[in-house]
């Protein structure tokens, strides 16, 4: 059974350039959380304004993701 969360995190994204790679680079800072509502719909929660204007909205990683990507 896979996890399905009913909350996602907010995420500010701002282009930082590309590096010497030619690779294109983001900063990623959170910014809040979205909790979904009982019809299917979404409240925000902003703990910052996100200066760009572009948001992301992602799954949270679960601890236990968080543990094997560090391992």
């Amino acid at each position: 059974m896979s996890y399905k969360p009913t909350y996602k995190h907010l995420w500010m994204v701002e282009d930082a350039g590309v590096d010497d790679s030619g690779k294109t680079r983001s900063f990623w800072t959170k910014v809040g959380v979205a909790f979904q509502n009982r019809d299917g719909s979404w409240s925000l929660e902003l703990a910052a304004i996100p200066v760009t204007g572009r948001l992301q909205m992602r799954d949270p990683k679960l601890r236990e993701d968080l543990a094997a990507a560090q391992a």
